[in-house]
């Protein structure tokens, strides 16, 4: 999966103007008042306007035109097969969410985050579509996408401040990805950890500090895996060696919340060992003022 198409957490301020906020469980299908059959003819003529809307760089209406033909798509495979079609629904299916993914990432750089999420959202709707699996065909690249979306709106929420609503969305991330890292899928066990990671720093945020600490074992179990793993090159060696002392710090400063200094320092000391054997000169530097914040504490208790 392209990381361009995601959006990395931030703490950027909230904006003022409010939207509906939308979950992955609370999509609906969309429905006619007056359905019209869709026909394979009425199809393939459509998709020749989205092609030449695509050659014209007409990048707006391409994907509205697209995001339209999706929709009747799956109307029509709802009661037809994939035989008299001129394309394959699951490459316009995966072409569309790629777009309007990387459209989110790039209003979201821009600082416009309600953008974002209305963006992130449409995707999210579509995804949700009862009959969307006929396009996809294979369940697995439907997770694929289903994640990246839910990544990514849970990432705007985070942004702008919506804590409890940022960790349930990427709780539906977590459902998908277990899935799949227990059919052992792509990279899917190693996704999960900075998954797991992240969900733990939103829950922080939103001051559910009871979670925060089984969400980070739960990523730590991940790790344990993949790190068992042969032939593993020293490319992933070192970003596991990362993201450990990711997960160490987190889980430090977890523990210092919950005034177990003891405990905080360990963590703390093993992700120093890390970020020396790696150079790490910055986390070295971030990890030495943790400790001296919790030997001030320590010595004032």
């Amino acid at each position: 999966m392209d990381t361009s198409e995601r959006i990395e957490q931030t703490d950027a301020p909230v904006q003022q103007q409010e939207q509906k906020e939308q979950q992955p469980d609370q999509m609906n299908d969309v429905e006619s008042s007056q359905p019209v059959e869709v026909k394979a003819e009425h199809l393939n003529y459509l998709k020749k306007g989205v092609n030449l809307l695509l050659k014209q760089k007409d990048e707006e209406n391409y994907l509205l035109m697209l995001e339209k033909l999706i929709y009747l798509t799956i109307q029509y495979l709802g009661k037809n097969n994939k035989r008299q079609l001129n394309f394959e629904p699951s490459e316009e299916m995966i072409t569309y969410v790629e777009k309007v993914n990387k459209k989110a990432v790039e209003t979201f750089k821009e600082g416009k985050y309600q953008e974002s999420a209305k963006v992130v959202a449409s995707v999210v709707e579509l995804l949700s579509q009862k009959e969307i699996v006929r396009v996809y065909e294979n369940p697995q690249k439907l997770y694929e996408s289903k994640i990246l979306a839910y990544n990514n709106l849970s990432c705007v929420y985070n942004a702008m401040k919506k804590y409890d609503l940022s960790a349930k969305v990427i709780s539906s991330t977590l459902q998908l990805e277990e899935e799949l890292a227990a059919a052992h899928y792509g990279q899917s066990e190693l996704s999960i950890i900075s998954t797991y990671f992240n969900y733990s720093a939103i829950l922080s945020q939103a001051k559910q500090h009871d979670k925060t600490i089984p969400a980070l074992q739960k990523g730590f179990s991940y790790m344990e895996k993949v790190e068992n793993k042969k032939g593993l090159d020293d490319s992933e060696v070192t970003h596991l060696k990362n993201l450990r002392i990711s997960g160490l710090f987190m889980m430090g400063k977890e523990y210092e919340v919950n005034q177990n200094i003891e405990k905080a320092k360990g963590c703390l000391d093993k992700a120093m060992v890390i970020a020396k054997e790696l150079k790490k000169q910055n986390i070295i530097e971030k990890v030495e003022q943790a400790l001296a914040n919790l030997k001030k504490k320590d010595t004032s208790s």
